[in-house]
């Protein structure tokens, strides 16, 4: 379908049911609002993800077992512990 026709497609569509047009542009709306929240949602679990995996002052970079204990990881010193110390 060209361009040309899709658009003939389009308001004819619009000519025939006015209320479809409106309708079309509120679903898209809802539709753009529920990617945005979701977004919004899946970018702040990420933050608290990154930021539980830092302990105290260390961040965890791997795990390296498990088992009825626990687990051990790989541990690395945050920027603030690579200074120099007296």
């Amino acid at each position: 379908m060209n361009n040309a026709s899709g658009r003939q497609l389009v308001w004819a569509r619009v000519s025939a049911d006015p209320d479809a047009y409106f309708q079309t542009a509120v679903h898209s709306a809802i539709a753009i609002g529920f990617a945005y929240t979701g977004a919004r949602i899946v970018y702040g679990l990420g933050q608290e993800v990154t930021a539980a995996r830092e302990l105290g002052s260390y961040r965890l970079v791997e795990r390296l077992g498990q088992g009825v204990m626990g687990e051990v990881w790989r541990a690395q010193p945050t920027p603030q512990q690579d200074a120099t110390w007296a």
